[in-house]
Parts: C-alpha cells; sequence; structure tokens
C-alpha cells in the first residue's frame, strides 16, 4: 500500500520498483488462493536501471486474477515480465473461468484508462495487444524505455 500512495505521486519511478511490486502482489494471491490454480510468474533476473510510468503494468496483472479464477473450474494464469534491451514486454494471460460480477466490476475502466495512460506517456512507443476468446485473455505490451 506504501508503494500505492507514495509512487503514484511521480511521474516515473525506477523500473525495478514495478516488478516487486507485482512479485508482491502475487505472493499476496497465492496465500489468498486455492491450491487448484495454476500460477506461473516469471521476471527477469536483472533489471536494468531505467524509469517506468508508475502503475501501468498491475492493471493486467489484477484483471488476470479478477477474471481468472474460480475454485470450482480449472484456473490457470501466467504472467512473464522479461526485457529485452530497452523494451519491456509483459506478458498476461489467464483462461476465462465464470465470476459472478455486478455492473460496476464489468466496468473495463482498468484498461482503457492503462491503454490512455500509455498513449499520453509513451506516444509510438508501446504496443498494447489484447487478445480474447471464448476460453482465454491474453495480454501483450512492450514499452521502449529510455
Amino acid at each position: 500500500m506504501r508503494y500505492t500512495m507514495k509512487n503514484t505521486q511521480q511521474d516515473f519511478v525506477l523500473l525495478e520498483d514495478e516488478p516487486n511490486y507485482i512479485s508482491n502482489f502475487i505472493e499476496l494471491q497465492r496465500v489468498r488462493l486455492d491450491k487448484s490454480v495454476k500460477l506461473e510468474y516469471q521476471v527477469m533476473e536483472e533489471i536494468p536501471a531505467l524509469q517506468i510510468a508508475p502503475m501501468l503494468l498491475i492493471p493486467f496483472v489484477e484483471n488476470a486474477f479478477k477474471h481468472g479464477v474460480n475454485s470450482e473450474q480449472k484456473s490457470h494464469i501466467k504472467i512473464e515480465l522479461t526485457m529485452n534491451n530497452n523494451e519491456l514486454q509483459l506478458s498476461a494471460i489467464n483462461n476465462k473461468v465464470d465470476v459472478q460480477r455486478t455492473v460496476s466490476e464489468r466496468s473495463g475502466l482498468g484498461i482503457e484508462n492503462t491503454r490512455h495512460r500509455l498513449n499520453l506517456i509513451y506516444p509510438s512507443k508501446h504496443l498494447l495487444t489484447i487478445n480474447e476468446s471464448d476460453k482465454q485473455f491474453a495480454v501483450s505490451l512492450y514499452i521502449h524505455l529510455q
């Protein structure tokens, strides 16, 4: 919570802060979730001393848990965060399960707001691809960092 309150006030944070926040979020989910949920998480071992706008990656990770977990169905979430030169790649894939949601929870504003932020902060320096089928939701995000 400290990270959220402190770093969202800044325009940019150290790149290493984002994977750390995501790792903490995922570990909290592991404690909360049933053992039947298959959860794969890979993060780059060496994180370069670059900066990124805060909280750009977490909406996609949160979305995978929000729509990909049901204790009565086979749940599988795979999240990878890699770096190639100065290009950051986030991949978040989850199978879609039945989840009861209120109207406000079905809004999809998190991804739309993040898409808008990406266009403002990283114009022509990012590629966001979202593929959705009846059974799977997959996000691929590339950001060229400097």
